[in-house]
């Protein structure tokens, strides 16, 4: 008996060993977050910061397999209610504006807006004018564009046949009657 006893000490001691080594949860949680958040937790902030739920975003980071919706949403609306969880999610999702202000829409919409504001409240007249003259020159507006007007009035093949005959027998006619 004192052989199995022996046994299956280590025996669990070594299963023990392997789950630490081998669970990425664990192994991620061994090292301190500085916010004191878990591993899903951090997992459930970036899905979030990735565009998704709050419901998504759990299910991305918890084992959902036995919940039903309703307690997912509970869940992922408690996650949110978290004070440090709420406050990185708002400076994670500040930094995603800052850096979406650089985008090429957003850039245009920002200099939309400013010229607008020189337009209106500019002290010299000079510069509400140019700015004016600007705001002609984007897009949307286009008041400073050309406009090539097309004449859409088609002619039958005969037409054009005949136009060019006339044309032809008057061309001749004036080589003709020249030389």
């Amino acid at each position: 008996m004192t052989a199995k006893t022996k046994s299956r000490p280590r025996a669990a001691n070594k299963s023990t060993r392997l789950q630490l080594v081998n669970s990425e949860e664990e192994d991620n949680d061994q090292y301190a977050d500085p916010h004191g958040l878990t591993f899903k937790q951090r997992n459930f902030i970036r899905a979030m910061l990735k565009g998704n739920s709050a419901s998504e975003a759990y299910r991305q980071a918890y084992d959902c397999a036995n919940m039903r919706p309703k307690n997912q949403r509970n869940e992922a609306s408690r996650l949110l209610a978290h004070p440090v969880i709420s406050r990185l999610l708002k400076v994670g999702f500040r930094r995603q504006d800052e850096t979406a202000l650089h985008s090429g829409a957003s850039l245009r919409r920002f200099v939309e807006e400013k010229l607008v504001h020189q337009a209106q409240n500019a002290d010299s007249d000079a510069t509400k004018v140019r700015a004016l003259e600007l705001i002609g020159k984007l897009d949307k507006v286009a008041s400073f564009k050309e406009r090539v007007s097309m004449d859409t009035d088609l002619h039958s093949p005969e037409k054009i046949k005949a136009e060019l005959e006339a044309r032809l027998r008057v061309a001749f006619e004036e080589n003709h009657g020249h030389t």
